[in-house]
């Protein structure tokens, strides 16, 4: 009898130990993640992959400006309506007790019909993981994560994982060295440790830039060492778990700034370094491109600037944006081109006119009808000092472009 009993909890054990072998095994690819086609619900929205202070659907734009508001606001495409993304009527969203509020570090990510975004509890200090329902009325703490904070945050939810990017600084024997790291954690499984599936130190802040395409994940980064400036793309495989280096190399590169995939190419856009006290003409940009088929990496023609700042950000389709202001002639130049170099649209804005001046702007991303421009002025009338608003500018030069929203404070 006791020799059964023996054997029933050996066999009851066995199974403990293969079920968990298995839930290891599946959290490694869910069955559900296990094709390579793009999935709405659980991928990440990589056209507004830089910063990712927004996310559409169908019918919306979720927006942050971070430097200016703390909450997320909407704007309806069939109404052409925005505001506050709040939906409890006695709120006056003016603090951490409105559900629109967010620390505006990491971004937003759009993951099962809800906003996703880290916080930080009031009461108790800790950092966690918060989703947000579409109409606003339902704000969810999922779980507490591991995050002591960090420069240069990005966060990203993509097929179950929640992946964060930052960067921490540290000092030993009088030197600083700034590490950056990607980890990912399971979503619902709090009391897991997160991974680490990328780290790399440098002697200055480094640079870097990472995508989710299916399941795989792609990363940028460029460090600094006494052999000079170096770049790195490095690709992780959700399916095994393993990680390899597709390129190194010198970098010429001032900054990186957006990165994207398209038809088994990875491709990254630099603008070069340059001595600020030279003439404009010394001024350029270049875009990486790495065919994963034929695993090589090639550098596209650099193109000349005639203007002292550039901002480029691409989209999914090959199409990028290039945002420039000229300080001589004060113009904001926004341009839309594909990979060839070519101009599809151009749009110039002075940064000065009657009611605002424009201090500073930026590409959200490039979708597959238009481009997202945030732009921040000081108001020259009224009683708002300042404000912010989300420029629409379509693909095909026949629309018009037009404000979605505008914030003045």
């Amino acid at each position: 009898m006791k020799r059964r009993i023996r054997r029933i909890l050996s066999l009851c054990l066995a199974c403990i130990l293969l079920g968990a072998c298995a839930a290891e095994e599946g959290e490694v690819l869910d069955p559900r993640f296990d094709t390579e086609e793009y999935l709405p619900q659980y991928d990440m929205q990589n056209e507004f992959s830089t910063w990712n202070p927004l996310c559409e659907t169908e019918e919306q734009i979720f927006v942050v400006f971070p430097a200016m508001s703390p909450f997320i606001r909407y704007y309806d495409k069939e109404t052409q309506t925005s505001g506050i993304l709040c939906g409890r009527p006695e709120c006056m969203h003016q603090d951490a007790s409105c559900n629109a509020y967010t620390m505006g570090t990491g971004g937003l990510c759009l993951y099962e019909d809800r906003l996703w975004f880290i916080g930080q509890d009031t009461q108790s200090g800790e950092m966690g993981l918060y989703a947000l329902s579409l109409d606003g009325t339902e704000r969810e703490k999922v779980q507490a994560i591991e995050y002591a904070g960090g420069a240069n945050t990005i966060v990203r939810l993509h097929r179950d994982f929640l992946y964060i990017g930052n960067i921490v600084s540290s000092v030993a024997e009088g030197s600083a060295s700034y590490t950056l790291s990607i980890s990912r954690q399971k979503l619902g499984q709090e009391a897991s440790e997160p991974q680490i599936i990328y780290e790399k130190t440098s002697s200055m802040t480094p640079n870097f830039r990472y995508i989710l395409e299916a399941n795989r994940m792609f990363l940028y980064c460029q460090t600094d060492s006494e052999e000079g400036r170096n770049i790195e793309l490095y690709q992780y495989d959700l399916k095994t778990g393993e990680g390899s280096v597709l390129y190194e190399g010198a970098s010429a590169s001032f900054w990186a700034y957006g990165m994207n995939y398209v038809e088994e190419k990875v491709y990254v856009l630099e603008g070069t370094d340059a001595d600020m006290t030279t003439t404009p003409e010394v001024y350029s940009s270049r875009i990486l491109r790495y065919d994963l088929t034929t695993q090589t990496m090639e550098i596209l023609p650099e193109q000349g600037h005639s203007f002292l700042y550039g901002q480029f950000e691409m989209g999914t389709q090959g199409i990028y944006s290039r945002l420039e202001y000229s300080n001589e002639n004060g113009i904001l130049s926004l341009q839309l081109q594909d990979i060839a170099g070519d101009i599809l649209r151009e749009e110039e804005i002075p940064v000065t006119n009657d009611t605002r001046t424009y201090r500073s702007w930026g590409c959200y991303g490039v979708t597959e009808d238009c481009a997202l421009y945030w732009l921040e002025w000081d108001n020259l009338t009224g009683t708002s000092r300042m404000g912010a608003g989300l420029l629409r500018v379509p693909l095909q030069p026949e629309e018009e472009a037009q404000w979605l929203l505008e914030v003045n404070l």
